[in-house]
This record gives structure tokens, C-alpha cells and sequence, in this order.
């Protein structure tokens, strides 16, 4: 801070004032002088950027001269040495011995062999097979669907699943769904599953209560399924369907799948009995989605169908018809009645 002497004319007084021009002549010079330093400072480091590359570009020049010169100066003094080697090793290479030139010959006799010792004669003709007189060509896919899911099926499901009601009632009786729970019918049971199959095809909600809202915008409403069930009617179905009595001491519990064997094992004789393959058949893998906490839940990458249940499916080539089926439900030792079904194939 600089002090100057000020005079009053008028009054006869002197006196001393400060003055803070200094200060605002720092505050302009200050940023001056930092961005002059920085630009020095990065002036240097550009510099020594530039004679780094160009050091390093000169050393490499110079070891490519260096590497290009040597190669020229042997090249001339070896090259057709090498290359009548090359020639040499490529003559000898494509040279056989006479016994080489001979054709292979075959290990067994094969002149007793025929023609048509190798073609395919199935014992029945292949195709259709054993269809009812009442299914045609023009039939309806529920015509199809009764052939290989039977009244039989039908009455399984709602069998197992009264039972299933009784005996959760007697092993919980505060259960309120098994404590209200009526018996269900066939035509009930069909309409369960044509519910189920819509809401897994044809409408996509979050929730199954969300199909009987009627909250919701007419955009987003669902009335048909509350015209076929009550809501609680449906889930209480859906909770209580078995095709297995709990209570059946024969039943092999040790199995994953124990709880749809029937079923599943019902459709795999029924496969076989209504079509005859041709000789072109695939045994591949095949997913059945579901993100389900199981124990035999499989994880396939390549699959388009990364999660679900791994399934062996023995297939006709042609038109991909199921001719028998297995369910992989983890390791297990060497069984060997999944090749005793298709022996009588």
C-alpha cells in the first residue's frame, strides 16, 4: 500500500491518504503472468515431444536401411539355391511309390453284399397310422389335440386335483383356498387350460390378477377372462392342480418330475401309436422355458431358449414330428429304459 501527502488550498490543512491503485494493477497482472508461464511450460514439453519422434523415427529408419541392406546383399548370393530347394522338396513331395498308387483296398469281402441289403424296409408302412375315421383333413386343431390329449387326460387332472384339494385340507386346515375349494369339473378344466393358453400366447400382463381388473382402461381390458372364471376361482385351480395322488404310496417321489410322470409318460405312448418315422430320424436337445426355481433348470448359451427344462427329442427329419422324448433331470447312472421305449419303435 502506497501513502501520498494531500494539501487543502482553501483550508491551510495537510494530511496523508492511501491508495490501493497498486492492487488492481496486480489483479490485470497476475493472470497475465500465469498464462505466459503455462504456455512456456508447454512450449518445452511440445518440444521435447518433437525430438522424441524424431529421434525414435530416425533410429528406426536407419534399422530398416540397415535390415533391407543385409537382406539384399544375401538375397543375391542365396536366392536360387532356395529356390531350386523349394523346387526340389516340392517334386519329391508329389512323387508316390507304386504301392502308394495302388487303391485301397477293403478289409472284409464286400461281393456278397447287395444293394439292397442297404435299403430301408420298415416292417409298417411309414406315416399316419391308426387314425380314427372321424379325423379328416379338413378336422380342426382341437380334433387333433383329442387324439393324443384324451378324455383320460381330462379326467386325471380333475381326479388328482379334488383329491389334492382333500388332502391339503386335512394336512392344513386354516388353508383358506383348500378350506373353500369346490370340486372342479371336466368342462371346468377345459377352460382352465384355454385361459392358460391365452395368457401365455395371446395376452402378456405382469400378474395374473391384472387379467380380471376392470380399474384399467377399456384399452387394456381383459373382460373375457372374467366371463369364464372369478379370479379366485381361477387361482385356486391353478394352486390346487395335480395329476399325482400325494397320498399314493406306489408313487416313485425320488423322481424330479414325479409330479407330471403321468401325463408325460401318457403322450409318449401316444406319439409312436398314431405315426410310423421314416429311416430319417434326429436325436437332438430341446428347451422347455421356464425360469422356475428347479433343481434340473438348465443354462444353454447357443439355445435360442437359454433357460428352461432340457429335453432329448427323438424327431423325424422331415416333418419334425415328436417320435419319443426324455427329460434330462440332472446325473444319474446308466439307465437304460429310455433305449428300451424306442425298441418298440
Amino acid at each position: 500500500m502506497t501513502v501520498y501527502a494531500i494539501t487543502d488550498t482553501k483550508k491551510g490543512r495537510t494530511g496523508i491518504a492511501p491508495t490501493y491503485l497498486h492492487t488492481t494493477h496486480l489483479t490485470f497482472t497476475l493472470p497475465v503472468l500465469y498464462l505466459s508461464f503455462m504456455s512456456f511450460c508447454f512450449s518445452i514439453y511440445l518440444l521435447k515431444f518433437f525430438i522424441y519422434v524424431y529421434s525414435w523415427t530416425l533410429f528406426y529408419t536407419s534399422f530398416r536401411f540397415r535390415e533391407i541392406f543385409v537382406y539384399c546383399l544375401t538375397e543375391t548370393v542365396t536366392s536360387q539355391p532356395a529356390k531350386r530347394k523349394r523346387r526340389n522338396e516340392k517334386s519329391h513331395s508329389t512323387t508316390r511309390s507304386p504301392a502308394e498308387q495302388l487303391p485301397p483296398t477293403w478289409s472284409h469281402d464286400c461281393s456278397s453284399y447287395l444293394s439292397a441289403d442297404a435299403e430301408f424296409v420298415p416292417s409298417h408302412n411309414t406315416g399316419p397310422r391308426s387314425l380314427p375315421d372321424s379325423l379328416q383333413k379338413d378336422s380342426g386343431p382341437s380334433e387333433y389335440l383329442n387324439l393324443f390329449w384324451t378324455d383320460d387326460v381330462w379326467c386325471m387332472l380333475v381326479e388328482n386335483t379334488n383329491r389334492h384339494a382333500e388332502y391339503v385340507r386335512e394336512e392344513q386346515p386354516s388353508c383358506y383356498v383348500a378350506k373353500k375349494f369346490e370340486p372342479v369339473t371336466v368342462d371346468e378344466m377345459k377352460a382352465f387350460f384355454g385361459c392358460r393358453i391365452a395368457i401365455e400366447c395371446l395376452v402378456q400382463k405382469d400378474r395374473y390378477e391384472q387379467y380380471w381388473r376392470v380399474k384399467d382402461s377399456w384399452l387394456t381390458q381383459t373382460p373375457g377372462f372374467g366371463k369364464v372364471f372369478t379370479r379366485d376361482r381361477f387361482l385356486a385351480i391353478w394352486s390346487l392342480m395335480h395329476c399325482v395322488d400325494m397320498r399314493d404310496c406306489t408313487v416313485d417321489k425320488t423322481d424330479k418330475i414325479y409330479k407330471s410322470r403321468p401325463v408325460f409318460d401318457y403322450l409318449m405312448e401316444k406319439f409312436p401309436l398314431y405315426y410310423y418315422p421314416e429311416c430319417e430320424l434326429s436325436l437332438d436337445e430341446g428347451m422347455i422355458p421356464t425360469k422356475n426355481a428347479l433343481s434340473f433348470k438348465q443354462y444353454i448359451k447357443d439355445k435360442p431358449i437359454r433357460w428352461g427344462i432340457k429335453t432329448f427329442l427323438l424327431c423325424e427329419s422331415k416333418t419334425g414330428y415328436i417320435v419319443n422324448a426324455s427329460v434330462y433331470t440332472g446325473k444319474s447312472v446308466s439307465d437304460t429304459s429310455f433305449i428300451k421305449q424306442y425298441s418298440r419303435i
